[in-house]
C-alpha cells in the first residue's frame, strides 16, 4: 500500500515505465537537467520582462517561447518543489502582465519600457506577448487553474488597463491566432467574474 502511495502522481496512461529506467522517454521526463537549470534561472531572475520582449524587430516571437517546454516540464513534474520554482516563475510572468497594465492608459509612444537587451516595447507588445507564451500552456490544467486564481483574487493589483488593452488585441491585432483569441477570451472572463 505504501508503494501504491508513492505512483499516484502517475497518470493512467503513463509511458514510464515502473521497471527501471527501461523507456528513456520516461527517464528523460523524471530529470531534465536543462529544462531544471532553465527553470532555476529564470526563477531567480528578478525581472522578466527582458524574456517578454522580442529579440529584434525583425523577431515574430518573443524570448519566452524559447522555455515553453521548460514550464511544460515544470508543470508536470512529480517532485514539488520544482513545481513549485515553476507556479512561482508563471506568478512573476503574471505580476508583470497585470502590473504593468497602467501603461496601456499612457499613450503608446510613453508607454515603452526598457529591457536588458536595450529592446523597446510597448504594453500592448508585452501582453501579445504574455497571451501567446499563455496560450502553449492553457492545456494544462495546472496552468489555467492557477492563472484564474491569480486573475480572480480580489487582493491581485488590477488596474483598468489591462481589460481594454485585452480587448485591443483582441479586435485590432491582425498577427493574432484563433488559439491566442480563445485564451483572451478566458482571461477576459476570469477578469470579469
Amino acid at each position: 500500500m505504501k508503494d501504491k502511495v508513492k505512483l499516484d502522481w502517475l497518470p493512467l496512461d503513463s509511458e514510464i515505465s515502473l521497471e527501471g529506467g527501461e523507456n528513456e522517454e520516461g527517464a528523460d521526463f523524471m530529470y531534465n537537467h536543462e529544462f531544471n537549470k532553465r527553470m532555476r534561472e529564470l526563477h531567480a531572475t528578478y525581472d522578466l520582462r527582458g524574456i517578454m520582449t522580442y529579440e529584434s524587430k525583425d523577431s515574430e516571437k518573443p524570448i519566452i517561447m524559447g522555455d515553453v517546454e521548460a514550464f511544460r516540464y515544470g508543470f508536470t513534474y512529480p517532485e514539488s518543489e520544482f513545481r513549485n520554482f515553476t507556479k512561482s516563475t508563471l506568478t512573476k510572468i503574471l505580476n508583470n502582465f497585470v502590473g504593468f497594465s497602467s501603461l496601456a492608459d499612457v499613450p503608446v509612444a510613453k508607454s515603452i519600457v526598457d529591457n536588458p537587451t536595450n529592446i523597446v516595447f510597448s504594453y500592448n507588445e508585452l501582453v501579445h506577448s504574455t497571451v501567446m507564451f499563455l496560450t502553449q500552456l492553457f492545456d494544462l490544467e495546472d496552468v489555467r487553474a492557477q492563472v484564474k486564481a491569480y486573475l480572480t483574487n480580489p487582493h491581485t493589483f488590477k488596474t483598468r488597463g489591462l481589460i481594454p488593452a485585452l480587448e485591443y488585441l483582441l479586435t485590432n491585432e491582425p498577427r493574432i491566432t484563433e488559439s491566442e483569441k480563445s485564451v483572451i477570451s478566458e482571461l477576459l472572463n476570469f477578469l470579469q467574474e
